[in-house]
């Protein structure tokens, strides 16, 4: 098929947006899928798609993700035919047509085991093969939909992406950045290839070493007086209530040491601050609207129901020693969380509105979600074939991954927060296994737990969303206070103005200000604009490709995002000295308005040098600005410009400041 023959089916998704979703998704599967992957022009659809994406007439992210998920859904398709029919597959029709490439597929999977999966999707006339030849051979179905939903999320951006570039350079792109971009992308996928076999290894290495010495330990104890007593159990075996009881006692001192940190402010504490920091540099409101839908999942309105739900499910069940150990657990878990909660008395961070009456620590949200979730999965494991216990385990710990990410994305809790409830929790779930293990001979029923627990956590995180949602979402911002300015004191370089620093990605003090303006925004643009300087592009993916050439244009190359008090600059504008020199000044809002209501705007004047820290890359790096760079901003600023000037020196930090104030409206 050629690229003349699907430009009329190309142009009709430029016309028709809205189904663009539907018929990327169309595409992908079909490019994915077993035998028909031979026949669709995975590469040129995808390509000319990309670029659509890249000029914007499709949604990047949305049509990305609809790419991800036919992918998925082809491969996924195509293993389920071979994983239900084996070996009658190749008597049917088209299959039987092509004997010769399941040999090759065959030699291909034994060569490389999961990782064909992967490296299947990019390889040649096999690649639409490989998942049925998985299926054939019985690759397990989770190790399987791993590798092929790695695969997916690397294949739908490298198929696309020749095409996205030129969609976004709009015909400008060099083919010097355009195969830089191919380099890195390789890089990038030999990189997480290996990083997985480390994990792999690590992780396996772990397991093994685990079980070693939980058998050693056995081999030891069981001959000690009242050991078999202490572990006796009605259903498993003592050297799991063995492992189950270390655990408890593991994670019980954890929560102990981690408390004794918060308290006292040391310790595990010193990283509260800068993991705070990082994640205020990375806010997004369009990121903030998700992720408090998904903090949701451990609201206390949420799990609470849920978990009384199950409890009644089993007391409806007749399993009365399985619903007193969930009681139990989930009712001590909570209560101990309250009551560290009001002793510790720690704060939440600052600026959050939502739930600003409540001490941090522990959080509520992820205590709550490892009690609920981590001992359902345990309870659920229980019913389980042995090879399939691994599956609870594997829905639940990423739901209180989720949990526990969303608050601190939200700003809600300190890090040790977090610490502090996963190893509160999670002494608590190892607690009930014991007792539930140890007083329960019987089997539950499995419909006593899913059945109420996915009804009741369906519909409460419905009305979550529906009712509270919206309301939290608005409370959920960074409120800052507004200070009063004594212009007078400000303009000697006195009071709480005199040394005012950028709350940075790492720490609280990143940097000093160097220009403190008073004035309206507007009249501050004005001014820079009447001098010459450029507002320069935010980091984007359009502007991002200038990161690969060799040597941009200093005023089209993007400035890299910094945040203050999580907002962005409201000013960006640079001025070139030479090829490779320019000057960046950014400016923020200070949330100071003098008693005229006048605001006090601060910012950071930066020379920046292109230089090639990383093979491949250009940046540009922050070069210390010397005085007179300030004093010559300060000369030509208020060159035939009605604004005023004053330096001011800090001894204490030894750096001047340049206050400005606009005169237009004095």
């Amino acid at each position: 098929m050629t690229h003349e023959s699907i430009q009329p089916f190309l142009d009709w998704i430029s016309v028709h947006p809205t189904w663009s979703g539907f018929i990327v998704f169309l595409i992908s599967l079909s490019e994915s899928l077993a035998i028909v992957g031979l026949l669709v022009p995975g590469v040129v659809m995808m390509t000319a798609i990309g670029g659509m994406m890249g000029s914007g007439i499709l949604p990047f992210w949305e049509t990305l993700t609809w790419a991800i998920l036919g992918a998925v859904a082809g491969d996924g398709l195509s293993y389920w035919l071979g994983y239900h029919y084996h070996e009658q597959l190749r008597e049917f029709w088209p299959f039987r047509k092509f004997p010769k490439l399941f040999a090759r597929g065959e030699a291909f999977f034994r060569a490389h085991g999961g990782k064909s999966i992967v490296f299947g999707r990019f390889v040649g006339p096999v690649r639409p093969m490989i998942p049925v030849i998985a299926g054939m051979m019985d690759m397990l179905p989770g190790r399987f939909f791993f590798f092929n939903v790695l695969s997916a999320i690397a294949w739908a951006p490298l198929y696309s992406l020749p095409g996205i570039l030129i969609g976004a350079s709009l015909g400008s792109l060099s083919p010097e950045v355009a195969s830089r971009v191919g380099v890195l992308v390789l890089l990038l996928l030999l990189i997480i290839w290996v990083f997985y076999e480390i994990f792999f290894l690590i992780g396996s290495w772990l397991l093994n070493s685990a079980i070693t010495i939980l058998n050693y330990l056995w081999r030891r104890l069981n001959q000690l007086p009242g050991i078999k007593t202490l572990l006796k159990t009605a259903q498993g075996t003592e050297q799991g209530q063995l492992g189950l009881m270390i655990l408890f006692f593991l994670s019980s001192i954890s929560f102990l040491i981690i408390t004794f940190d918060v308290i006292n402010s040391t310790g595990i504490s010193d990283w509260n601050e800068p993991v705070y920091q990082a994640l205020r540099a990375l806010y997004s409101d369009h990121w903030i609207s998700i992720i408090t839908l998904l903090t949701g999942i451990g609201d206390p309105g949420v799990l609470i129901p849920t978990a009384l739900a199950i409890g009644l499910g089993l007391i409806w069940s007749q399993r009365l020693t399985a619903a007193l150990c969930w009681f139990f657990i989930i009712g001590l878990g909570y209560l101990c969380g309250f009551l560290v909660k009001d002793f510790a008395e720690i704060p939440r961070p600052e600026g959050i509105l939502y739930l600003t009456y409540s001490y941090a620590y522990p959080s509520n949200h992820c205590l709550g979600a490892t009690l609920v979730l981590g001992f359902s999965a345990f309870l659920i494991q229980r019913i389980l074939l042995t090879k399939y216990r691994w599956i609870p385990f594997t829905i639940a710990i990423p739901l209180i991954l989720a949990v526990t990410f969303s608050r601190l994305y939200l700003g809600t809790h300190w890090f040790t927060d977090i610490l502090g409830s996963l190893a509160l929790g999670t002494a608590f779930v190892s607690l009930g296994g014991f007792l539930y293990r140890r007083l329960d001979p019987q089997i539950l029923p499995i419909r006593a737990l899913l059945i109420p627990g996915l009804s009741t956590l369906t519909i409460a995180i419905l009305i979550y969303s529906l009712a509270f949602y919206p309301t939290i979402r608005k409370e959920l911002v960074r409120e800052w206070p507004i200070e009063t300015l004594n212009e007078s004191l400000w303009w000697k370089g006195q009071g709480a103005t005199q040394g005012l620093y950028r709350t940075g990605a790492l720490k609280h003090q990143a940097t000093i200000f160097d220009i403190q303006w008073l004035g309206s925004l507007k009249s501050i643009q004005n001014a820079l604009e009447n001098k010459g300087w450029t507002v320069i592009p935010k980091l984007s993916f359009k502007s991002g490709v200038l990161l690969l050439a060799d040597n941009p244009a200093p005023l089209h190359f993007p400035v890299m995002p910094k945040f203050h008090r999580d907002r962005l600059p409201v000013i960006a504008v640079a001025k070139p000295l030479t090829h490779n020199y320019r000057l960046v000044l950014q400016i923020w809002q200070s949330d100071y308005k003098t008693e005229q209501n006048e605001s006090l705007w601060v910012g950071t004047l930066r020379l920046e040098v292109a230089s090639h820290p990383l093979p491949l890359t250009t940046l540009y790096l922050e070069s210390p600005i010397q005085n007179y760079i300030l004093k010559q901003f300060e000369k030509a600023i208020t060159t035939q410009q009605p604004i005023g000037a004053h330096f001011i020196f800090n001894n204490t930090i030894h750096h001047p400041v340049l206050l400005l104030k606009s005169l237009e409206n004095s």
